[in-house]
C-alpha cells in the first residue's frame, strides 16, 4: 500500500477518538489526521465508503492509509473494526 503524496486527494476527517475505541488503539488523532486509503478504495468523493469498508473488515485487521495534517505526513496504521468495544460505532467516531 503505497503512501506517496501525489496518491491522495481526499480523505475522512477524524473528528473524535473516543476513549478504548479501535481508533485510539490504531494511534488515530482527532481533528488533525484524515484517512485517505482503506484497503486499496481511495476516497475520492463523498460518500460511505468508509463505512461499507470497515463493515468488511469487522473484528478482522484493517490498514488505513493517513495523513496527518499537523506534521503534514502520511503513515499506514493498522485499525480493528469492532462494535463490542463499549462505544458507538465500529471504530472510532
Amino acid at each position: 500500500m503505497g503512501t506517496s503524496a501525489s496518491q491522495h486527494t481526499c480523505g475522512y476527517r477524524v473528528l473524535d477518538v473516543q476513549p478504548n475505541s479501535p481508533g485510539l488503539h490504531a494511534g488515530l488523532v482527532s481533528f488533525f489526521d484524515f484517512i485517505m486509503k482503506a484497503e486499496e478504495e481511495t476516497f475520492e468523493t463523498e460518500g460511505d465508503a468508509l463505512v461499507k469498508v470497515l463493515s468488511r473488515h469487522k473484528n478482522r485487521k484493517l490498514a488505513l492509509v493517513v495523513y496527518n495534517t499537523k506534521s503534514q505526513t502520511y503513515r499506514e496504521v493498522t485499525i480493528i473494526p469492532s462494535d463490542t468495544w463499549g462505544g458507538a460505532g465500529q471504530c472510532c467516531v
